[in-house]
């Protein structure tokens, strides 16, 4: 009976599962009022968007909201196209996607893992679509594909075209052949016989030469002229490279060229011309100069990372460019929108950059049909962001791709609108000046209206000594304090002794050093200049101002419980030994030395040593714990409670369990430069720690920390705090002095004049002010001497500590 039942029920319970497969259906969904950018002549409008089974029904200012409908308000929201990534590596199985050939065989699908969990983070910033295909290490590696960056049960229901690219890359250095097995040379020498040492280090890659690109062009022309004598119909035996290279020269395929060289460069062009080829050009910033062919050619760009002058001049002369990540793991094209601001930064007009990333971009993959543009009928493709899609502190608050939602946050912040300004300010300022600004950053980490009246360098109350002094209206360009770098590395040589407390990090900085010269055009006029990481006891720790021409006083004493200070050649090799003796020389224990020196030199570095430690004792300098890991961090919140020190934590990372102890610790923390590509537990860790109100600074290069700050602020971090942490504040819960990012009466007048919002990685410094007078700003190398702003009255600073 129990058997007849089973199998009565064995058909309804099949059915129930398949039911449970699968996904629930879509409803239909209103985004209204939201900032339509729409990539089409219609061009960009306040309106509505609906959209029901997958499609786009209507998108217009005013729209009739079905019946049932999921009704979204997306007011002070911008709705643009699904962002593309036109070159990437996201959905492809890591072993795999390293995989290249030389005759264009591979399929790039093969690579593909649709299980892979990689394309939610990518989602989470908007992202839709990633072009793939095979690695560059081949001279010709076969086709590449355009894949949706969603969930999928299979390679080809993620790929929205299979056949969207051929990979060719000129220049590319030879592999070295991997060394051969010596177990049977070993097995016969044990028996007497002599034979050839059979495991010799493979031979070095030969250097690419001008004669060695050439060759490789040539094996590529090759194929594709044997490509075009290829039968079109019914081939004795199809040949699947073959055909793809005749798809490629009847242009129903694109070539996507990787250059090295300005040979390759030149050696592409030719290629491209002698077949009618529809070539897109990657990395063609490595060609300098650029062939003049190519100048005036109209050839299609993949740009990416640090864009030169030349290459930001190429993207405006009406050429269509796309910007892909080009990086190596798969959770690389979450920077997209990270790539997409550093090219406006670089000059690139917004909409030129958002076309490149949607409409340019669909077009250049050819599947403009089904991405990078809104508009009734197509595929409903798109973003909803809380601010512009250009500015990365702003989060995405819906993704949708291709009809299903991918990523929802109905909670995100609204970011206000970029305001892009490009204030003038006299290269020569007066010795007294009164500045005017609608966004002036105020002690709460606000902006408002303002005005700094400046007063021989320094700043004054208003109208301080009575005279009319000349005003200068910035209108809306923001003005803000100095940043702050609250941990700049100098120096790193790993000492003889594991206790090298020392060191002073200021001695031996150059007057015009150029790390923190870097740091000043940047914006970051207070530094605070540490040891490297390779001891234990690292030394001394100072703030440096730009405008303080005198020595800087010790700040604190750094020590490292990180794995950059272990080593198998002294002690300590682990933790357990970095607490040990970091512990015992805050007990008092006695320093030593491995260093040869006569006794009176030895007893004045043993008697600095202790002169350093007691003041950290005495809780005259802070106690400046680099430590990343959870076990590293707990080592160093021990340290500090039991011997009940100024406690501060050097860039700490897996935070994630551990916000109450260090909340409980009432230490200050310096973050670490956090990027779009490390992993969402380390950036919503930190931004949970800044939450609870512990004082924070951000420490690293002058590059990274605005993305760390802006990056932060994306997953959730308040503006306001984020931007009262740049300019170092509150300063003394940091060990700063008391005037360090404020601009109060009395102070130095050091401040930045912005093109925007410091937290929009897009805006740039327009002018630095130190002791009232504008300083030199340096530009990049590759940009032309007529190009580089250098006011001639701008003095050069003197002094030890000079920037």
């Amino acid at each position: 009976m129990a058997r007849k039942l089973f199998l009565i029920l064995l058909p309804v319970l099949a059915v129930m599962s398949v039911i449970a497969d699968e996904p629930a259906p879509q409803p239909t969904l209103a985004l209204m009022g939201a900032l339509i950018r729409t990539q089409t002549e219609a061009g960009d409008f306040v309106g509505s968007v609906i959209i029901r089974d997958g499609k786009i029904v209507s998108v217009a200012k005013n729209v009739d909201v079905p019946a049932g409908a999921k009704v979204i308000d997306a007011s002070k929201c911008v709705i643009t196209p699904g962002l593309i990534d036109a070159h990437g590596t996201i959905g492809l199985n890591p072993a795999a996607a390293s995989e290249t050939g030389r005759d264009a065989t591979l399929d790039i699908l093969d690579a593909v893992d649709p299980f892979s969990d990689d394309w939610r983070d990518a989602a989470r910033q908007g992202v839709t679509a990633v072009y793939v295909q095979p690695a560059a290490g081949g001279n010709l590696g076969g086709s590449g594909a355009v894949l949706r960056v969603c969930f999928g049960d299979c390679a080809e229901s993620i790929a929205l075209r299979a056949k969207a690219g051929v990979q060719v890359a000129l220049g590319t250095t030879p592999q070295a052949p991997a060394a051969a097995n010596n177990q049977l040379a070993d097995l016969l020498r044990q028996r007497g016989i002599n034979m050839p040492n059979l495991n010799q280090p493979a031979a070095p890659p030969p250097a690419s030469t001008t004669l060695t690109r050439f060759a490789q062009y040539e094996q590529v022309r090759a194929q594709f002229d044997a490509a075009k004598r290829y039968p079109a119909d019914k081939p004795t035996r199809p040949e699947p490279p073959k055909e793809l290279l005749a798809h490629a020269i009847k242009g129903e395929v694109p070539v996507r060229i990787e250059i090295h060289h300005e040979d390759d460069l030149r050696n592409a062009l030719r290629l491209a011309n002698e077949f009618g080829l529809n070539a897109i050009y990657e990395h063609v910033e490595r060609a300098k100069p650029f062939p003049e062919e190519f100048a005036k050619s109209s050839a299609s760009l993949v740009i990416g990372g640090k864009l030169s002058g030349d290459l930001s001049k190429l993207a405006l002369d009406g050429r269509k460019f796309a910007i892909g990540t080009f990086g190596s793991e798969p959770r690389d094209t979450v920077g997209l929108r990270f790539q997409a601001a550093a090219a406006v930064a670089a000059g690139i007009p917004r909409d030129k950059v958002l076309k490149a990333i949607t409409s340019d971009a669909a077009d250049l993959l050819g599947v403009g049909d089904k991405l990078g543009r809104i508009a009734a009928g197509r595929p409903a493709d798109l973003v909803v962001f809380a601010g512009d899609p250009l500015d990365l502190s702003a989060p995405v608050r819906m993704t949708i791709s291709q009809g299903k939602v991918t990523y929802e946050a109905p909670t995100a912040e609204i970011a206000p609108t970029p305001k892009s300004e490009n204030p003038s300010v006299p290269d020569k300022l007066p010795a007294s000046y009164v500045l005017k600004t609608t966004r002036l950053l105020n002690s709460s980490g606000e902006f408002a209206p303002g005005e700094l009246h400046v007063i021989d360098g320094k700043l004054s109350a208003r109208n301080g000594n009575g005279a009319t002094l000349p005003v200068f209206d910035l209108g809306d360009a923001p003005v803000t304090p100095g940043l702050v770098a609250a941990h700049v590395s100098v120096g790193g040589e790993l000492a003889p002794d594991a206790d090298a407390s020392q060191l002073r990090a200021v001695d031996g900085l150059a007057a015009d050093d150029a790390k923190l010269r870097s740091h000043r055009d940047h914006g970051f006029l207070t530094a605070v200049v540490a040891p490297g990481s390779n001891n234990v006891l690292a030394g001394t720790i100072a703030a440096i101002r730009a405008s303080d021409e005198t020595p800087a006083p010790d700040l604190g004493m750094k020590f490292v419980l990180t794995a950059a200070a272990r080593s198998a050649e002294r002690f300590p090799v682990s933790l357990a030994g970095q607490f040990e003796l970091i512990d015992s020389r805050l007990r008092f224990a006695p320093s030593d030395t491995n260093m040869y020196l006569p006794p009176a030199v030895r007893s004045a570095l043993l008697a600095q040593r202790d002169q350093s430690l007691q003041a950290v004792r005495d809780r005259r300098l802070l106690a400046c714990f680099e430590a990343q890991t959870r076990a590293e961090i707990r080592a160093a919140l021990r340290l500090i409670a039991e011997h009940k020190l100024r406690g501060t934590l050097l860039l700490p990372r897996d935070v994630d369990e551990l916000i109450d102890e260090i909340g409980q610790a009432n230490v200050a923390v310096v973050l670490p430069p956090v990027k779009p590509k490390d992993s969402e537990r380390v950036a919503q860790g930190l931004v949970a720690l800044c939450k609870t109100g512990a004082p924070i600074a951000f420490g690293g290069d002058a590059g990274d920390i605005r993305t760390s700050a802006t990056w932060l602020v994306n997953n959730g971090l308040p503006r306001n705090t984020a931007r009262r942490a740049l300019v170092g504040q509150p300063a003394e819960a940091i060990g700063l002095p008391a005037a360090t990012g404020r601009l109060q009466p009395g102070d130095a007048a050091d401040f930045v004049v912005w093109t925007g919002d410091p937290l929009d990685i897009a805006s740039r410094p327009a002018a630095v002010v130190v002791n009232g007078e504008r300083v030199v700003i340096g530009e990049d190398d590759d940009a032309p001497a007529t190009d580089r702003r250098r006011p001639a009255a701008a003095p050069a600073r003197t002094g030890r500590r000079g920037r």
